[in-house]
């Protein structure tokens, strides 16, 4: 055991400035790199990682806000690939939905990339830095439900428990074993093809509400 620590401590920095590193991070807007660090720690010391308590700001859920968005409200994800088309499921994930569409309407998503795709899997985007390391200076609580994830769910990734943020991924084929431990928040209408057809580096061009089925604000 002993020599395999040895081994891993050879190949990797000084522990303390791995440490010193993880301690300049800013979370939660930093929180996936934050964790990655715990676990290489972990790693070279010869433990098993635990999650530890984590330093977040969760927003909890917005109820003025989903007052205002309809149960079958959809979105358009226009892509370099074509258009997505997805209805929101506000009843089942009202903290995720409300932060999504809080972010639609600031265009926070125009422009950004799908930064991990794996094909058979899954496509992943709306990382502002386009690492996968990105994220906002606030966090939302996990909302985990009786949804199982299939072709053209959308979840939010998640670097832990109520860790979520703006990143988002769709599944291309059913992925039983994100259930329970990612939040659901949508599922596609239309588009399937061109998500499959998405590959690293394409763009996410716009993200728009469909006016249709905006609900009127009181």
């Amino acid at each position: 055991m002993q020599q395999n620590v040895d081994k891993l401590s050879a190949s990797f920095p000084p522990v303390a400035l791995i440490d010193s590193v993880k301690k300049s991070l800013q979370l939660p807007l930093q929180v996936e790199g934050y964790i990655e660090l715990e676990k290489t720690i972990a790693k070279i010391q010869g433990y098993e990682y635990k999650a530890s308590s984590i330093p977040k700001n969760n927003v909890g859920v917005n109820w003025n806000a989903i007052q205002n968005i309809r149960q079958d409200q959809e979105a358009v994800i226009t892509t370099s690939k074509g258009e997505i088309t997805i209805q929101l499921k506000v009843e089942e994930a009202p903290a995720t939905v409300a932060m999504f569409v809080d972010l639609i309407e600031k265009k926070f998503y125009d422009s950004l990339y799908f930064h991990r795709v794996v094909p058979n899997f899954v496509v992943q985007g709306g990382d502002p830095r386009g690492d996968g390391f990105g994220g906002l200076e606030t966090t939302i609580p996990s909302e985990f439900t009786f949804l199982k994830y299939k072709v053209g769910s959308l979840g939010i990734a998640s670097a832990g428990k109520d860790t979520e943020s703006c990143q988002f991924f769709m599944t291309e084929m059913a992925t039983h074993h994100l259930d329970g431990r990612y939040t659901i928040f949508a599922e596609i209408k239309n588009g399937i093809n061109v998500m499959k057809a998405l590959e690293y580096g394409d763009q996410i061009v716009k993200v728009e509400l469909k006016k249709d089925n905006l609900a009127e604000v009181q």
